[in-house]
């Protein structure tokens, strides 16, 4: 299992915690699949393509199986699975896609709107191993209930490179 990071809205993040069902997009690096980062920083930036303002961060633990790594754009996800492989890592960008939700359970979810302006910088978590922003390593993280159920997100991760 590997520790990985999903960003995504409040909205999102709202449905992830109902539904209890991880979502493929219809569309990536490659293609429809469940997008994560290793660097929660990472997972923010890319976040909608590049475009999102995530509210979310959503810690996860991934049984990525068999993994394979492919350049971006060149292959779908679907196509991987056909020849056997259960997840990619794209190459030189901090990018991992999974198609099967039953691989990621979630660990965590992180709101990255816990702190106003005042208590950001008293508690911004700018000495915990997540860099500089809120809601990391803090007592104000908080899990969605769920336990060792499985993460259930939405792919918002696009064309935006590391």
């Amino acid at each position: 299992m590997t520790e990985l990071y999903h960003a995504t809205s409040a909205e999102n993040a709202q449905s992830i915690r109902v539904s209890r069902e991880l979502r493929p997009g219809s569309h990536g690096f490659v293609g429809g699949a469940i997008y994560f980062s290793r660097d929660p920083e990472a997972a923010i930036r890319k976040c909608h393509g590049g475009r999102g303002q995530p509210d979310v961060v959503i810690e996860c633990s991934v049984d990525l199986g068999q993994l394979v790594e492919v350049p971006r754009d060149e292959y779908d996800i679907r196509d991987l699975l056909d020849m056997g492989y259960d997840s990619a890592k794209v190459i030189g960008v901090d990018v991992f896609a999974v198609y099967d939700p039953e691989r990621v359970q979630i660990l965590q979810f992180h709101d990255l709107n816990a702190f106003s302006d005042n208590e950001e910088s008293e508690s911004s978590g700018e000495n915990s191993e997540h860099g500089s922003h809120p809601g990391y390593g803090s007592e104000d993280d908080y899990s969605d209930g769920l336990g060792s159920e499985y993460c259930h997100g939405y792919s918002d991760y696009g064309s935006d490179s590391d």
